[in-house]
C-alpha cells in the first residue's frame, strides 16, 4: 500500500488553495459591485491616419483574438513611410471598465504565446504631450526576425508602466468608486537595417508626431500616474 500524506502537510496546502479561491472571488465581486461608468470614453477614430511622411492602413485581427482581448474598442494600424520603406505598427485597446474577464493582457504573456522571445527589456522615456513619460521597451526575436516594442498603460491616474501598479490602480479606483477604464498602447517596428539605435530614434520621433492625436482620442491625462 502507498503511504498516505501526513495530515499536517496536506492541511496548509488545502488552506492556501481555499484562500486563493476566496481572494479571487472577493476580487471579482468587488469589480462588479464597484464599477462606475466613465464620464467620457475613448474615440480611437481621432488618432490620425497620417503623421508627416507616415501613411496608416487599418488592419483587423482574427475574430477569435478580439474575443480573447475583450476590449470595448481597438485600433490596429500599420504606418508606412513610402520614401524610406519603414514600417511601424500601432495597437491601442480601450477597456470601458476592467471587470473580470475584460482586463488588459500583458505583452509579457502574449508575445511568447505568439512565438516571440523577449531578448531584453528596459524602461524608456516617451514624448507624450509636453512631457517625457516612462514606457517599456522590449527587443523581441522570432527566428532571424527582430522587432522593437514600446508599450505603456493609461488610466484616469495617468501613464503606468508596470503591470502590478496597474492592478493596484484598478483596485484603488474600484474601492474609491472611480471609473476603472484603461487603455493599452503598443508601438512596434522591425529593426531598421540591423540598427537598433536608429529604430529607437524613429519610434520616438513617431510618438512625438502622433502624441497630440493619441491624447485627444484617449480620456486620460499625460502625466506619471504615481
Amino acid at each position: 500500500m502507498s503511504a498516505r500524506p501526513a495530515p499536517a502537510l496536506v492541511r496548509p496546502a488545502l488552506v492556501g488553495a481555499w484562500l486563493l479561491v476566496a481572494v479571487a472571488g472577493t476580487y471579482a465581486r468587488m469589480l462588479r459591485s464597484h464599477e462606475v461608468p466613465p464620464p467620457n470614453q475613448a474615440h480611437l477614430d481621432r488618432i490620425p491616419a497620417a503623421a508627416s511622411a507616415w501613411i496608416g492602413t487599418d488592419v483587423r485581427f482574427d475574430p477569435r483574438i478580439y474575443q480573447v482581448l475583450s476590449a470595448d474598442t481597438t485600433l490596429m494600424r500599420l504606418y508606412r513611410a513610402p520614401e524610406t520603406g519603414s514600417e511601424l505598427w500601432l495597437f491601442v485597446a480601450y477597456f470601458r471598465g476592467q471587470r473580470t474577464g475584460a482586463q488588459i493582457h500583458s505583452p509579457k504573456n502574449c508575445l511568447p504565446g505568439g512565438g516571440w522571445n523577449i531578448v531584453s527589456s528596459e524602461e524608456v522615456r516617451m514624448p507624450l504631450g509636453d512631457r517625457q513619460l516612462a514606457a517599456n521597451r522590449f527587443l523581441i526575436a522570432r527566428g532571424r526576425e527582430q522587432q522593437v516594442v514600446y508599450y505603456w498603460f493609461m488610466t484616469r491616474a495617468g501613464v503606468i508602466r508596470n503591470e502590478y501598479v496597474l492592478k493596484l490602480d484598478l483596485v484603488r479606483n474600484a474601492l474609491l468608486r472611480r471609473p476603472t477604464d484603461a487603455a493599452f498602447v503598443r508601438l512596434s517596428s522591425p529593426v531598421v537595417a540591423g540598427d537598433l539605435a536608429e529604430t529607437d530614434r524613429q519610434m520616438v520621433r513617431f510618438v512625438a508626431l502622433l502624441s497630440p492625436g493619441l491624447l485627444e482620442a484617449l480620456p486620460f491625462p499625460a502625466r506619471e500616474a504615481f
